[in-house]
């Protein structure tokens, strides 16, 4: 793995070099990015400029080279999916530098390169054991490629994420937090995975082209792909998966950052190596008499102390790694792949959904005993404890215990049972493209959608393919693009034999929607009401139904008819006590819309008896940082700062804040954490030209009204306009005015996911 004073003077190792233009930044596929730093002179020799751009690239295909500071520490800033393995040519300025990026979690490890390095004593050495991410120093460039592509090596065999769901504080899948998104996605991609019909040849190719596009200078993995091309059969995927090849980077790249347009790409693969797993498992079923019921698993892991810390937070809770998960019947191997983290596994093969195979025979490293786990594998973490990993007693690992657990598959049934309901007649390529809107991830699912539109399918479907882009639009803010597709989806609807009614009236909900968001309350109401009367004639006292009350009641919180809206919103609360069980979020959300009543009739003290009572609830059902406490918290305090209760209101704005910054991303540019800033100035008074008598009567922001799902506080465009246009006290006012009096983001569907996973990216 390098040694720290290495000085071996062997040559350069043999390696195909060819003529390489400078080519332009491009996305990073994979997951390592190998960074040169070399600030001293400008200029080099073609030598040095070819050791650089090509011998590096046999060893990992994205490396990038940086002369001038600034432009390096902007680079590094900018990652933000890829660990980065630094070499530094070192100078005077190394140590300012490397004080600055050393304790990120990006910067996997540090090399430090020159063809004088001995000459540096004993400034090198200081800095190695200054910086524990120094792997060593160098001074020729095969001892150089030799120690990066160990630690590249060693790296890819212990890289691994994770995704959470809390079954004690999660009570269905219509209200998750960020982290239950990502563990949902897996579930469901796995499913429609092993759903799809045979792979063709045209999605072979498909792949093949992007892997050639993405290689397109990089000779030897252009070789591999020809290869691939030219020899792979179906019962190659497993074998393909084990090698250090093109495959294995970028598949577990785009698994790891839910990249869906490259994992679609690579669906011709992925279903073939899941099929050939699942072959492999049910041989193993079979074999009762070789394999026992239950066995024991290990895998070596290589975690910053976040992901270690979070790890020891969920137990109890059920796990899922994003990908393939590769793991050996061997402890010491794991522990050889380990930096001080393990994970034990019990498997039981009485388990249906998680699927894994004895790979040993068959992987390049079969001395590993390797088994290799699906992707959507779920597992329970039971416990943690420090052990000794070896016999001297000298060196501890820390162990975290888990067990196969088929709980993982229940949620992503319902999930997939619900959408089914929701969207008529909804297959699992629409049920993708809605997961990827509740999580937020609108561009991805715009792209989706629009992918399935060109394969020309059905009317029904293409109806509600249109009715998703609309929604995805809306949410973004393309209010005139969404309105297009809701009214295309509408005619398909309607004209199509049998008609789909209630379909037709979730497509006049969402355009009421956009409609209230663009301050039209006419229109609103006119889609929201012709909305409704179709619910009542073809639908039933359902919480959709309820979800068009409490829009209307929105509407007419925004014209000031607060005695209708209250009235809408009691008639929800009613719905609610009949179907949702006592601690269900959406009941929250409606006594907070009712305190938001009294609030406006300045009831502050009844108001903030309802805002309580709804944070209440959200305690107890959501984990202690989760966004839909956000806009609640906010509530109270305003309340408070109305009542002159200012300590309490800034207690409540700061809390707020704390969770904001944390799960709305980029928390820097995000309309509520602005308001939120704008809400403790009030408190502490930093507005011009108010007095503290003036206080409570010339400012008057009011609450958010929630909603019975999507997101509660979206990035409104108008309400940006506004912002940009608040230059002064009284536009200020006027504009906090506007802000509060509209529907952030009203009701549209019980959506399982929320805006909880607004920032999964």
């Amino acid at each position: 793995m390098g040694n720290k004073h290495s000085t071996s003077t062997s040559g350069q190792p043999s390696t195909n070099v060819w003529a390489l233009k400078e080519q332009r930044p491009r996305k990073n596929e994979e997951d390592i990015s190998v960074v040169w730093f070399d600030d001293r002179d400008n200029t080099e020799s073609d030598d040095n400029k070819l050791f650089r751009q090509q011998t590096l690239r046999q060893i990992n295909d994205y490396v990038a080279f940086f002369n001038n500071k600034d432009e390096f520490l902007a680079y590094i800033q900018s990652i933000q999916d890829e660990h980065v393995f630094l070499t530094l040519v070192p100078t005077t300025n190394t140590d300012d530098l490397l004080s600055a990026i050393h304790s990120l979690n990006k910067i996997s490890c540090i090399f430090l390169y020159s063809d004088q390095i001995e000459d540096q004593e004993p400034f090198t050495s200081e800095l190695i054991e200054k910086y524990s991410k120094i792997v060593g120093k160098y001074e020729t460039r095969s001892d150089l490629i030799v120690a990066l592509q160990k630690k590249i090596e060693l790296y890819r065999r212990q890289i691994a994420m994770f995704s959470f769901y809390d079954d004690r504080k999660q009570k269905t899948a219509h209200d998750l937090s960020k982290e239950s998104g990502s563990f949902i996605f897996f579930q469901l991609f796995q499913y429609i995975t092993m759903t799809q019909t045979k792979s063709s040849e045209e999605s072979k190719q498909e792949m093949l082209a992007k892997c050639r596009i993405y290689y397109q200078n990089n000779r030897k993995q252009l070789e591999a792909v020809d290869v691939f091309e030219q020899t792979y059969q179906q019962t190659d995927a497993i074998l393909w998966y084990t090698k250090n090849s093109f495959i294995y980077r970028l598949i577990n790249k785009a698994l790891r950052t839910e990249d869906i347009d490259t994992l679609l790409t690579f669906q011709f693969y992925i279903t073939d190596l899941s099929r050939s797993l699942q072959q492999k498992f049910q041989e193993m079923k079979r074999s009762e008499a070789l394999v026992p019921s239950t066995f024991t698993v290990y895998r070596g892991l290589n975690l910053p102390e976040h992901e270690v810390d979070s790890l020891k937070r969920s137990v109890g809770q059920l796990i899922s790694t994003n990908g393939y998960l590769s793991t050996s019947r061997l402890r010491q191997v794991a522990v050889m792949f380990a930096n001080k983290v393990m994970m034990e596994i019990e498997m039981d093969m009485r388990l249906k959904n998680v699927i894994c195979a004895d790979i040993a025979h068959m992987s390049t490293f079969d001395d590993e005993e390797e088994v290799l786990f699906d992707i959507g594998a779920v597992f329970e973490i039971i416990s943690y404890e420090e052990q000794f990993d070896d016999d001297s007693n000298t060196s501890k690992m820390l162990i975290f215990k888990m067990k196969a657990t088929d709980k993982g598959s229940e949620l992503a049934r319902e999930y997939i049972d619900y959408q089914k309901k929701r969207v008529y007649q909804a297959d699992l390529s629409l049920i993708i493209g809605c997961l990827l809107i509740d999580m937020g991830q609108n561009d991805k699912s715009k792209r989706y959608f629009e992918r399935l539109l060109v394969k020309k399918p059905n009317d029904e479907k293409v109806a509600c393919i249109c009715s998703s882009l609309a929604r995805a639009y809306r949410l973004d803010g393309h209010y005139d693009k969404s309105i297009e597709y809701y009214e295309r989806a509408y005619k398909l609807h309607i004209n199509i034999r049998p008609q789909r009614f209630l379909s037709a009236a979730r497509v006049l909900n969402g355009i009421g929607l956009v409609y209230g968001q663009q301050c039209n309350y006419t229109m609103a109401l006119e889609k929201l009401m012709s909305s409704l009367k179709l619910y009542k004639k073809y639908g039933k006292e359902d919480e959709e139904y309820a979800g068009i009350l409490n829009n209307l009641a929105g509407i007419h919180c925004s014209l000031q008819e607060l005695d209708v809206a209250e009235g809408y919103f009691k008639k929800v609360e009613q719905i609610n006590e009949k179907l949702l069980p006592i601690d269900h979020p959406n009941r929250a959300t409606v006594l907070i819309n009712i305190g938001n009543i009294h609030y406006q009739k300045k009831n502050y003290t009844k108001s903030l008896v309802y805002y309580l009572k709804a944070m209440d609830m959200k305690d107890k059902v959501l984990p202690l940082e989760h966004p839909d406490k956000i806009c609640c918290l906010d509530n109270i305090g305003l309340v408070h700062l109305q009542m002159g209760n200012d300590e309490q209101a800034r207690q409540y704005f700061q809390k707020a804040l704390s969770i904001a910054e944390k799960v709305l991303l980029p928390h820097s540019t995000h309309s509520l954490v602005n308001q939120l800033h704008k809400h403790i100035e009030l408190v502490k008074n930093e507005i011009p030209d108010v007095s503290e008598a003036e206080k409570p009567s010339a400012l008057k922001p009011k609450p958010q009204l929630e909603t019975l799902v999507d997101e509660q506080y979206s990035n409104n465009r108008m309400e940006q306009r506004e912002e940009d246009q608040a230059t002064s006290t009284k536009n200020l006012n006027k504009e906090m005015t506007l802000e509060s009096s509209k529907i952030n983001s009203p009701y549209e569907d019980t959506s399982p996911l929320k805006r909880s996973l607004k920032n999964i990216t």
